[in-house]
């Protein structure tokens, strides 16, 4: 990785550090002033910030933003004050840091001072003191964030001599024992995911082992709240290469703490959603050749996008919860309404991917009930469109996605019963029945048989024996005979086997022209029209027209009757009309 090792300040910073300088001098005042973490990684990258957080030594935040204010009303001769924004500390969810916010020349800057946290081992949460920077470096998450810039000398600061280094060779890594480093705040393990992907650096092996612990794994669960987890998870899909962040959390089976609330589940489970994540990735990338630069910028709902690529193996699984119901609900609703929630999804969201797999469903339908996109009648695509609206499209790749996840977990023809294909992924472990031997009776020795009889028994012994060496012979020439016999069905039943994975794969290749063909099909039907079309009679011209009734049956003459527009796009009142007076008859 590239790096410079000189910061080059651009006009706002110039001005900003500046005036901070001044404000030190004018009060004599006994600080170092710092630029900490993100920016000063993100410059020596040759990136451009506006992230600037300033780490003050000997003084707070709230001391220091107070001279601000002083120095602007008697030096500068500002009567409006700058507002300032305090963030309190707030140690049960492991954000310790109280943060000063001030507005200065158009952004908001953050102050801070060094500080030095003491944890207690019964509850870790920290006692904050006063530090240094040497303390406050090493209580940071990763070496690529504890490097300082000096204000006041214009200097870079690599206070544990690795980060510079990590930045240079494309790192990540912690600046203490990465165990301790998680556990004391267990969610830099999502933020060492997301640096990771962020911007392509390899994971240290220490680093790797200490986030496949339990411990570190059951922390991530039960000490972070769901919140912080959506923020952190928002910021690896907002990345220009999401793929890359969600490769990884799949990679630390980090998947049912993230977003499935721990839930226990079959480890098929999960490889159906990295499989459909990963052929996600691929379809999206031959849609653009230069996707790989900002995927994000490509496609602006990648979020839900990718929401329901990851709860695809749940497309149509109900479990038993809703709030204030007992009734049992889709996954994505549990995920979106539980006190609990997992990543604090809005309801726009959770909408979206369910209605993503409705379309899915909807478009399985189609494969199941029709041998060629052809065949399909324009109504059926018309009512799917009228449901799905500008979603089809996004129904439709994952409808791909779901095939050729499918493909890939199960090596036998394509179950197009969903409802059937997804329970078996919970109940994915091997039967192993018990063989029954069969029993072999054994001959009791009689003492008190006679010497006549042991006479009679050796000759016959003898004639045995040369019977028995007869049959040996001939079972010793039908073994070899079977042998070759058991041979040949063997290289048969491979034969067969190989023959079933071909036909298969051409089945699925079926399939995925299936898609290809449907997607053209839709798009050369005006599907804006088809979504826009509505019944050119009202319930109310229906009942007077065909002299109803019985009013229940509005919704299905409704339904009937778009069919008919769907079929006729100029289709007039009148042969609407005509339509339904013929239907009734019929």
């Amino acid at each position: 990785m590239e790096i410079t090792t000189k910061i080059t300040l651009n006009e706002y910073e110039e001005k900003l550090f500046i005036f901070l300088k001044k404000v030190v001098k004018t009060y004599n005042l006994d600080i170092v002033l710092r630029v900490a973490g993100g920016w000063v990684r993100d410059k020596i990258l040759k990136k451009e910030s506006h992230d600037i957080d300033i780490a003050i030594e000997k003084m707070t935040g709230q001391e220091f933003s107070n001279y601000v204010n002083k120095y602007l009303k008697e030096e500068e001769h500002q009567e409006k004050l700058h507002h300032t924004g305090i963030i309190h500390k707030n140690p049960e969810k492991s954000k310790h840091l109280e943060t000063v916010r001030m507005n200065l020349f158009g952004r908001w800057i953050d102050f801070a001072n060094l500080r030095k946290e003491v944890y207690n081992p019964q509850n870790r949460i920290p006692q904050i003191e006063m530090g240094n920077p040497v303390d406050d470096v090493f209580r940071r998450d990763l070496t690529i964030n504890t490097l300082f810039y000096n204000i006041m000398n214009g200097e870079i600061e690599d206070f544990t001599q690795k980060g510079l280094q990590d930045l240079k060779k494309g790192i990540i890594d912690t600046p203490l024992d990465p165990i301790k480093t998680f556990l004391d705040d267990p969610l830099r393990v999502l933020r060492t995911i997301r640096f990771a992907g962020r911007f392509s650096f390899e994971i240290s092996e220490r680093v790797q082992k200490a986030i496949y612990l339990e411990e570190v794994q059951s922390a991530l669960f039960t000490m972070i709240s769901r919140e912080r987890i959506g923020m952190e998870i928002d910021g690896i899909f907002k990345s220009k290469n999401p793929f890359e962040g969600i490769s990884r959390i799949f990679e630390f089976n980090l998947y049912p703490i993230v977003f499935l609330q721990a839930l226990k589940i079959s480890p098929n489970i999960q490889k159906f959603a990295q499989f459909s994540v990963n052929h996600l990735r691929d379809y999206l990338f031959k849609l653009s050749s230069d996707l790989e630069k900002n995927i994000s910028e490509k496609f602006p709902e990648l979020k839900v996008l990718l929401l329901s690529c990851l709860y695809l193996p749940f497309l149509d699984t109900k479990i038993p919860w809703r709030k204030k119901s007992n009734s049992p609900t889709r996954i994505v609703h549990f995920v979106s309404e539980h006190p609990l929630n997992a990543l604090k999804l809005t309801r726009k969201e959770s909408s979206l991917i369910d209605l993503n797999h409705q379309g899915v469903l909807l478009f399985l339908n189609l494969l199941k009930n029709f041998q060629s996109v052809e065949e399909i009648p324009r109504k059926e695509i018309g009512f799917i469109l009228q449901t799905l609206k500008m979603n089809w499209f996004d129904s439709l790749i994952l409808t791909h996605v779901f095939l050729s996840a499918n493909q890939k977990l199960v090596f036998s023809n394509l179950k197009l019963d969903v409802q059937n294909f997804l329970s078996s992924l919970f109940d994915f472990q091997e039967i192993e029945e018990n063989l029954k031997k069969p029993k072999i009776e054994l001959k009791k020795h009689d003492p008190k048989k006679n010497e006549n009889e042991n006479e009679n028994e050796n000759q016959n012994q003898n004639q045995n024996e040369n019977e028995n060496q007869n049959q040996n012979e001939n079972q010793n020439q039908n073994q070899n005979q079977n042998q070759n016999q058991n041979q040949n069905q063997n290289q048969n039943q491979n034969q067969n086997q190989n023959q079933n994975q071909n036909q298969n794969q051409n089945q699925n290749q079926n399939f995925q022209q299936f898609i290809i063909l449907l997607k053209q099909k839709i798009e050369g039907m005006n599907p804006k029209q088809l979504m826009s079309t509505k019944p050119l009679l009202t319930g109310k011209e229906i009942i007077k027209v065909l002299s109803i009734k019985d009013k229940s049956k509005i919704g299905e003459i409704l339904k009937q009757l778009l069919g008919f527009q769907f079929e006729n796009p100029q289709a007039t009142k009148e042969e609407c009309i005509s339509f339904l007076k013929q239907n009734q008859k019929n």
